[in-house]
């Protein structure tokens, strides 16, 4: 599927009153589909919930008109954005629509993400009143990226439960540092997913799971051996 395809498409999100989910995968959707399914997400009428633009080629280009559809969507609660190049201003526009008190949005997935969008995220948690899970998988956020994540998850105006994921870098030798050693508060952190992750940053991690105010309830798969 092209652009070609997405005015139809948009057409179909401004009059139907039972889409819920659109998966569009894999599609060169680029830039130009991109806005025109956001001008039919916008529309008072759109009821999807769920829309997975998963490699669709779109790029910093297309920021504006999803930050948007999150300012003004009444109804859309998944978002999945792997494989794109949003880039770091991309992001930047998208937190600025988590932040809007209008935005529904409960989960977000995004990869191809640098340390530098990891402040942006951070804001967002420490505002967004809805987002409930963050999929950052194939990030390479480093430290100083986790850091600035663990800021927002501390922040008191937090509560959401979020399923964090997070890629570390890919050298062995450079394991989850004292970095990522945050005194959990009681902001409901659930389950807890570190996958690839060196054996030598378990330590530091079963020592946080031990603490007593610790809520964490659930860690998976910490580490490949």
């Amino acid at each position: 599927m092209t652009a070609a395809c997405c005015g139809d498409l948009s057409s179909v999100l401004r009059t139907s009153q039972n889409l819920t989910v659109l998966e569009l995968g894999y599609n060169k959707l680029r830039v130009l589909g991109v806005q025109l399914l956001c001008e039919g997400l916008e529309h008072p009428n759109c009821k999807l919930q769920k829309m997975n633009l998963w490699e669709c080629g779109i790029t910093a280009a297309g920021r504006g008109d999803l930050a948007a559809v999150l300012r003004t969507s009444q109804s859309l609660t998944e978002l999945e954005l792997g494989h794109n190049y949003l880039g770091d201003s991309g992001v930047w526009l998208l937190c600025e629509g988590l932040k809007h008190p209008h935005c529904k949005l409960e989960r977000l997935q995004c990869c191809n993400l640098s340390t530098a969008c990891c402040e942006h995220l951070s804001f967002a948690l420490s505002t967004s009143q809805t987002l409930t899970y963050l999929d950052l998988k194939r990030n390479k956020l480093e430290d100083s990226g986790v850091q600035r994540l663990c800021e927002g998850l501390k922040h008191p105006n937090y509560s959401t439960p979020p399923l964090a994921y997070y890629t570390p870098p890919s050298n062995p030798c450079n394991p989850l540092s004292p970095a990522h050693h945050i005194t959990l508060q009681p902001i409901f952190l659930h389950p807890l997913n570190l996958s690839p992750s060196p054996a030598s940053a378990l330590l530091p991690l079963t020592c946080l799971i031990h603490f007593e105010q610790c809520p964490l309830n659930s860690s998976q798969s910490l580490c490949r051996v």
